[in-house]
C-alpha cells in the first residue's frame, strides 16, 4: 500500500494490508537482499524515513487504526540483517494519511482523517536507540481531513480536503 526509500538509498520501507512493515536491503547486487517485518496492529498505509542526516535509521508507518509506529532499524551489510526497536507510538482519532520527517531537525509530522496533524520531535544520541525518546511539541486541527504534508526546510506545509489554500505552518516560531 506504500513505500519510501532511506536518504541513502539503502532501505527499502514497504507497508501493506497484512498489518506489516517490511525493510528490505535494497540495491545490494553482491548477494541477496535482506528483508525483515515488523508487526503493526492494522494495515499500514503511509511509511517514510528520518531524513535528517545521512545515517538516520528511523522510520514510522501510518496505520488504519489511526497508531503510528516509530522504529529504530540498523543493519549488517556483512551478514545481511537487520535490528530493529520500537521507540515510540502515536495515535491519531482516525486512519492516518500521512507521515513526513523534517530534513532540518529530528521532527516528525503525521497526519489523519480527522483533520489533526501531530508534530513529534525525536531525541536520540545519534550512535544507537539508548534514550531515544518521542516527544509531541505540538498539536494543529485543520478543518478536513489531512491528505498531505511536507516539509521545506523549517516550514510545514499540510492539505485538507475541501480547502483551496496550501497551510504552511512555521517550526521556528
Amino acid at each position: 500500500l506504500c513505500c519510501s526509500l532511506s536518504i541513502d538509498d539503502s532501505v527499502l520501507a514497504t507497508g501493506g494490508a497484512d498489518k506489516k512493515l517490511s525493510l528490505t536491503l535494497w540495491n545490494d547486487e553482491s548477494r541477496e537482499s535482506a528483508t525483515t517485518t515488523i508487526d503493526c496492529d492494522a494495515p499500514v498505509i503511509a511509511v517514510d524515513f528520518s531524513r535528517h542526516g545521512r545515517q538516520s535509521k528511523f522510520v514510522a508507518a501510518g496505520c488504519m487504526d489511526g497508531s503510528v509506529s516509530v522504529q529504530y532499524f540498523e543493519t549488517d551489510r556483512f551478514s545481511n540483517t537487520f535490528q530493529t526497536q520500537k521507540i515510540g507510538s502515536i495515535q491519531h482519532g482516525k486512519y492516518v494519511k500521512c507521515v513526513a520527517w523534517s530534513s532540518t531537525d529530528n521532527i516528525l509530522a503525521t497526519a489523519s482523517a480527522d483533520g489533526c496533524v501531530q508534530v513529534h520531535k525525536l531525541e536520540w544520541n545519534f550512535v544507537d536507540a539508548t534514550g531515544a525518546t518521542l516527544e509531541k511539541v505540538q498539536q494543529l486541527q485543520l478543518s478536513g481531513a489531512v491528505e498531505s504534508l511536507c516539509f521545506r526546510e523549517y516550514t510545514l506545509c499540510p492539505y485538507a480536503r475541501g480547502s483551496s489554500n496550501l497551510i504552511c505552518f512555521d517550526l521556528q516560531d
